[in-house]
């Protein structure tokens, strides 16, 4: 490719003589400041030469002497980061939904919601998690770890796993409010609740299966 041709002028340092020249918004800058930086000319005489305000000139001075040649460019802006759907949950609270599903599948969509709070600090929509039962990843467990409130005969074995589940909780200050409607058996929601209830639940827990029987 041909260099191109440069019309010859004759040297001048009239501002009126040089605007007309600039095209390029970092040369104009540059050529503004260029007497302050070099020649120590104040940027009150250069101000009244430019026609440019004083300060304008002081400023892109001070910042030319800071970062050299890049203060004459715009910064270069952030690329863009992706937006995230605040209603989207994080993938453990997709598997504990999941998981908390397969162990138990009569457990509410209310009750999973419950679970979720106390271990993640966030309560889903039944929506939510009805969509993410339905879209979300393979539970890890698709068994239970204990048995049924009713399979266990002893009373003092048949608290042990809502004592065990409520104890992993136990550094949480948050505690739910379980449905009215919940079931005997379901020994998961003690996790949810505060160490008072599961105490008083145990109990009422006894009583009535000690009534269902006698």
């Amino acid at each position: 490719m041909p260099k191109k041709g440069y019309e010859r002028r004759e040297l001048s340092h009239n501002w009126e003589d040089i605007r007309p020249l600039l095209k390029d918004s970092a040369q104009i800058t540059y050529e503004v400041i260029r007497p302050v930086v070099l020649f120590g000319v104040s940027p009150k005489e250069r101000a009244e030469e430019t026609g440019i305000s004083k300060s304008s000139i002081y400023y892109k001075a001070n910042l030319f002497d800071q970062a050299g040649m890049a203060s004459l460019f715009p910064p270069t802006p952030p690329p863009d980061l992706p937006k995230q759907d605040k209603r989207a949950l994080l993938p453990p609270i997709r598997q504990a939904i999941v998981d908390a599903h397969a162990e138990y599948s009569e457990l509410s969509l209310y009750e999973i919601a419950s679970i979720c709070y106390v271990q993640f600090g966030r309560k889903p929509s039944p929506h939510t998690i009805q969509y993410i039962l339905a879209t979300g990843p393979k539970p890890e467990r698709s068994t239970r770890r204990y048995k049924q409130f009713a399979e266990i005969d002893d009373p003092m074995e048949r608290r042990r796993p809502i004592l065990k589940l409520h104890f992993r909780r136990l550094n949480r200050e948050k505690h739910c409010r379980l449905p009215a409607n919940q079931s005997s058996n379901r020994a998961y929601h003690a996790q949810a609740m505060g160490p008072r209830a599961v105490c008083r639940t145990g109990r009422q827990i006894t009583h009535s299966h000690r009534s269902e029987k006698g």
